[in-house]
């Protein structure tokens, strides 16, 4: 049995819009769960036993990084095959995916790299302390906020060109299940000997 060139036309649909699908949900595990999850695990570190908060902070910012250059990945491969390029928002939304994963990486080599110490409990923290954990806290905020608009668009887009609301529900459910994360991290009492 050989295909002939329908279906190879239809292959090809499959896989572009496959491509779409794997970008978004990508997207929205990295951007809308990951990334915010994380800043919630700092936000209530004073529960969680010291050290613990800051291995799983970053280990969700380094998944919400992979996940995020795998979706861009996704999207330089398909961005010669786009037939809606000249969409204003498919510019923004490329744009503003191209400064976001420059950031996010410049977040993550800042975090990792050039955090200064914390002192011992009890004495003032260093200049350079302070100073990186306003630029940290700003920048990463200013991200999140990107990230959101990021989401947005591309929900948007995926809207306008299938007719579909798929992206929608999974943000939905994305938010609730971040929502859920972070009521469960404000109430419920985490043990002190949790492991890692």
């Amino acid at each position: 049995m050989y295909l002939n060139f329908v279906q190879i036309f239809r292959i090809c649909v499959y896989i572009f819009i496959l491509s779409r699908i794997a970008h978004g949900v990508t997207s929205l595990i990295a951007w809308v769960l990951l990334s915010p999850g994380a800043v919630l695990v700092s936000r209530f570190r004073n529960r969680m036993k010291v050290g613990i908060w800051l291995t799983i902070h970053r280990r969700m910012n380094v998944s919400a990084i992979v996940l995020g250059l795998v979706s861009f990945g996704i999207a330089l491969w398909k961005k010669n095959r786009n037939p809606y390029g000249y969409m204003v928002g498919n510019i923004a939304h490329f744009s503003i995916g191209i400064v976001l994963t420059g950031g996010v990486l410049l977040q993550g080599i800042i975090g990792t790299y050039f955090r200064p110490p914390n002192p011992p409990l009890g004495n003032e923290k260093s200049q350079k302390r302070i100073m990186w954990e306003y630029f940290h806290r700003y920048f990463g905020t200013a991200l999140l906020l990107l990230a959101a608009i990021q989401c947005i668009i591309g929900v948007w887009l995926f809207e306008k060109i299938y007719s579909s609301n798929v992206m929608f529900v999974l943000s939905v459910v994305c938010v609730l299940v971040l929502i859920m994360f972070g009521l469960g991290l404000k109430f419920v009492k985490i043990p002190s000997r949790c492991g890692v």
